[in-house]
């Protein structure tokens, strides 16, 4: 593994700076000439560190190995060609990940996006091949929990479900209202009294009312109007009991939309469709046993573990750490902020 002196040769040279011979050439293989000549992985593990991702021309000037050759070499090794990136840009230097960094993410999606970069540009086997083999685990219908107001079930089933609930004659409309964040129901016909105001809503919230707070995940309250202790004006007291009674009707409606949702194969079919395509993410090891965090006390040694999470932290803009206590959290915390602020990934 190297260390941080050996780093500063190349990062000299990467800001524009004539590098000099140092004492850490004989381990990095730079003759008096400048003239790289560190391996391919090497090179590979010290691109890692200056960029986080494979920079292909870093890589190349590091090993002096052309970058076609590197990509027609490591392609599908040690590097994954983005075909999102590459459909945008038809730029085949670029956009190329790491094996972590090309599972990360809903692999559904890239299975589907691969599939047709392959069919039209024929250079993404290695990409199909690695997502055949990483796919995340389908589950079965029956193991799916469908909260009534989960934002990825398709419109068109609320709609049926809600139509068959209140006995319309014609689908009602579920209409996202982007400039509050809601979802509105839109009925163009009268609702059934009975259903409305008696079975499953009442006269103060009726069903209408509790299914758009349902779909919407908004709490289901009924209020008081009482006056204030100084006298100035009235002020809103959730009332428990009719809160309670409210309540009662959202869980039937709750218990309605179970039954319609395992009795209808073709809305089995398309919630499991839609499940798998929003949630078709599987466990990605992160790798850091590449990092050598340059700046790093060397009496500070991290675990293989610190290290695999410091990489996970710089691949991805968000992670929850759960180590145990003790696992050394704090340790990766630290370094991982400043890794961060030597990438150029955060300014703070």
């Amino acid at each position: 593994m190297f260390e941080s002196e050996d780093l500063d040769v190349f990062y000299e040279e990467d800001s524009g700076k004539k590098a000099g011979k140092t004492a850490a050439d004989s381990k990095i293989g730079i003759g008096s000439d400048g003239t790289k000549k560190v391996s391919a992985e090497d090179g590979f593990i010290l691109t890692l560190n200056r960029y986080v991702y494979p920079n292909l021309y870093y890589w190349s000037r590091l090993t002096g190995i052309s970058v076609e050759h590197l990509i027609e070499r490591y392609n599908g090794i040690l590097i994954w060609l983005d075909p999102e990136q590459y459909m945008a840009t038809q730029d085949r230097t670029s956009g190329w990940l790491t094996k972590d960094q090309y599972l990360t993410g809903n692999r559904e999606k890239r299975f589907k996006i691969a599939v047709e970069a392959q069919t039209q540009y024929g250079i993404f086997s290695a990409n199909l091949k690695l997502l055949v083999e990483n796919m995340a685990e389908k589950p079965k219908n029956d193991e799916i929990t469908v909260n009534f107001g989960a934002d990825w079930v398709p419109a068109w089933i609320y709609e049926a479900f809600i139509k068959e609930l209140l006995d319309l004659e014609i689908n009602p409309m579920l209409i996202s209202d982007e400039a509050v964040c809601k979802k509105k129901l839109k009925i163009s016909e009268r609702v059934p009294v009975m259903k409305n105001t008696k079975t499953y809503g009442t006269i103060e919230m009726t069903a209408v009312q509790i299914l758009t707070h349902m779909i919407n995940c908004q709490p289901i309250k009924a209020y008081d109007e009482v006056d204030r202790p100084n006298g100035s004006g009235t002020m809103s007291v959730v009332n428990k009991e009719r809160t309670l009674y409210l309540n009662e009707k959202a869980d039937l409606i709750r218990e309605k939309w179970k039954s319609f949702l395992s009795k209808d194969p073709e809305v089995e079919k398309a919630i499991w469709k839609a499940f798998n395509d929003t949630f078709g993410y599987g466990i990605v090891h992160f790798d850091g046993s590449y990092l050598t965090l340059p700046g790093k006390n060397p009496a500070i040694a991290l675990y293989p573990h610190q290290k695999d999470a410091i990489a996970h932290g710089l691949y991805k803009k968000t992670m929850l750490l759960g180590h145990s206590v003790g696992a050394g959290k704090t340790w990766v915390y630290s370094a991982l902020a400043v890794e961060c602020l030597r990438l150029g990934l955060s300014k703070k």
